[in-house]
């Protein structure tokens, strides 16, 4: 018996060889006479196959270990991936795959193999060249899932509940004018995908879960497709069929307040005794439909269903001395108690409060984030996609806080102050060196499809005005869309939308090419009437 096994390297230790059969008569005296041969060779020629081995263990065993993120010797799994890379970069320390595989395992983003920042052409503003280099990467992130990973049922392979994270994406990108066609295409079959798949039952999800994953069950997909397919039936339909569902989730307890019955339930079942009847900061994830019912079809019901619920929480809140409001994590239907649970999730209601500001115009809808903003900090005004500097009454005083801080919406809100595109274009290269890093773990590393995530926030607030959707924020806060008459136009042509208001925005466009680029802009947070349009060619 000959066994050419694959070339590896050995390590400086103990070698030992384990001999085992199926045979019920194989014994130790089996092996009399035998004889083993170790067959050397040059280590620049095992050199391939010892590393391709190792990156292959590594990739599959870390795909499955992201969610978790472990990194705990006392777990098998991690054990073994972290015996693979260390073999690896053992041999080949310079490798710059494994390098960056082990920087993520290792908790240690600094350790990244560092790239070069590409250099814009004469003539292009570093700001328009950057941002459409992000863009582009954003783009290929996407385009991959789609054509390596899609199949014709319309799901990705991860799981198509994990698959529905992966398509919050996908309106942003498409808004921007990033391949309409193919992402609308992608997200029709992924959302088609869960109703042919039997997820559905009643407008909620059919199988009986936690109160994250009852909007992650699909409800999330329908309500990312009428992003892109605004007042399609089938879309429509579906929504009216979530909102009428969650009247019998959203219930008055005996005190008359609104709250979530259940964290535990499906369209077949709910469980409401015990652990299971409290209200937590992830229930209102599922209000997201409803949001746009409310929103673009004006839905009273829909509306009702937004209030009474955010009515219901407030009525929970308590003023400090300082007047500042503040309210409670989770909320017991039966009892009415509250209490701090582990926080998760703990501003997911902010959007339903937007939300309920905006249908009504009542500002005391502002009192949870205004209470938000005490406690984290003005920078908590990320997770409105509006553009909240000019929404809110304070918004000009909260974004001058804002700038002075650090991070890429400090530099966002430094730029909306000034209109000097320099922080635009630091942040922008660090975005392309993110993105640069992780997209070969985020495609090719296979992982699962709600852990992989290229950021469009900033690139949605230049270009839309606003952000349109990112995962778990769900009112739609942009100004205006694109759809290009080229195809790949919208990764040539860089756009801003300074302080993006209802009533009134300013577009600047960068066309990075000689040819004229034609493109169709849709207004969609902006006040119904009679507009006027002014142009002009000035050099900012």
């Amino acid at each position: 018996l000959w066994l050419d096994l694959r070339d590896r390297i050995l390590p400086a230790d103990s070698l030992a060889l384990t001999i085992a059969a199926a045979a019920p008569d194989f014994t130790a005296a089996s092996l009399d006479g035998a004889k083993i041969r170790l067959v050397f060779k040059p280590r620049a020629e095992a050199l391939p196959e010892h590393v391709a081995d190792r990156f292959a263990q590594v990739k599959d065993n870390w795909a499955f270990l992201v969610e978790e993120h472990t990194a705990s010797r006392r777990a098998a799994l991690y054990r073994r991936v972290y015996a693979d890379i260390t073999d690896l970069l053992r041999v080949d320390p310079d490798n710059v795959r494994a390098r960056a595989y082990w920087a993520d395992i290792d908790y240690r983003p600094e350790n990244l193999p560092p790239i070069v920042q590409p250099v814009p052409p004469a003539g292009v503003p570093l700001w328009a060249f950057r941002q459409l280099a992000d863009l582009t990467l954003a783009r290929r992130f996407a385009l991959w899932w789609v054509d390596e990973r899609q199949v014709p049922f319309g799901d990705f392979g991860g799981g198509i509940s994990d698959d529905t994270d992966l398509t919050q994406q996908w309106p942003g990108l498409a808004l921007m004018g990033v391949e309409p066609d193919r992402l609308d295409a992608s997200l029709r079959a992924l959302s088609d995908a869960v109703y042919a798949n039997g997820m559905i039952t009643s407008g909620l999800g059919t199988i009986t879960t936690d109160e994250l994953h009852a909007y992650e069950e699909g409800l999330n997909s329908d309500a990312q497709r009428l992003y892109l397919d605004w007042g399609e039936p089938k879309a429509v339909e579906r929504l009216m069929a979530t909102t009428k569902a969650l009247t019998g989730i959203i219930l008055p307890n005996a005190a008359g307040h609104r709250h979530f019955a259940s964290n535990w339930y499906g369209g077949r079942r709910m469980y409401r005794e015990g652990a299971w009847e409290w209200q937590k900061p992830y229930s209102f994830t599922v209000l997201h439909g409803p949001i746009l019912l409310g929103l673009y079809n004006g839905s009273a019901a829909a509306r009702s269903l937004v209030t009474g619920v955010v009515d219901g929480w407030m009525a929970h809140g308590t003023q400090g001395a300082d007047g500042t409001w503040r309210y409670p994590n989770e909320i017991n239907w039966r009892t009415d108690a509250t209490r701090t649970g582990d926080g998760g999730g703990v501003t997911t209601p902010l959007q339903s409060a937007w939300s309920a500001w905006r249908f009504t115009g009542d500002a005391k809808y502002l009192r949870p984030l205004e209470g938000r903003i005490a406690t984290a900090g003005p920078a908590a005004l990320a997770e409105i996609n509006e553009n909240a500097f000019a929404s809110l009454p304070d918004g000009t005083a909260l974004r001058a806080r804002i700038a002075s801080g650090d991070g890429d919406f400090a530099r966002y809100a430094r730029w909306a102050a000034s209109g000097d595109t320099a922080p635009l274009a630091a942040l922008h290269a660090d975005a392309i060196a993110d993105k640069t890093q992780h997209l070969d773990m985020y495609t090719d590393g296979h992982w699962w499809t709600d852990r992989v995530d290229m950021p469009t926030d900033i690139l949605q607030r230049e270009r839309l005005g606003g952000i349109a959707l990112k995962r778990n924020q769900t009112w739609p806060g942009h100004t205006v869309s694109w759809r290009f008459a080229e195809p790949g136009a919208a990764e040539k042509v860089a756009l801003l939308l300074p302080d993006a208001r209802p009533d009134r925005f300013r577009v600047i466009a960068w066309n990075t090419t000689a040819t004229v680029q034609h493109a169709t802009m849709t207004g969609w947070n902006v006040t119904a009437g009679r507009w006027t349009m002014r142009a002009a060619t000035s050099p900012d």
